[in-house]
């Protein structure tokens, strides 16, 4: 899985549209590229975010056990207590 950035312009302006795209080999050798999710204008620290999921995605293997990750960072007690 990886991240892929589409720019297009918009009134003059720059507009990045992020998406997850996944690719599968396929039997004759070709490989293939779906798209997976949507996930619009976002900004770096989302960006980061997302590209820290689809790695620990991308390294766990099906024999192991899965773990908890933690993908959002709490900041306080009370935000913690909402969970």
């Amino acid at each position: 899985m990886f991240m892929r950035c589409k720019i297009r312009l918009k009134n003059g302006k720059e507009q990045r549209s992020w998406s997850i795209v996944g690719s599968q080999r396929l039997a004759d050798g070709r490989v293939i590229q779906r798209h997976l999710l949507y996930l619009g204008e976002i900004n770096d620290s989302q960006e980061a975010a997302w590209r820290k999921s689809i790695e620990l995605f991308s390294e766990a293997k099906p024999e192991q056990d899965p773990r908890e990750v933690a993908l959002l960072s709490l900041n306080t007690e009370a935000e913690a207590q909402d969970w």
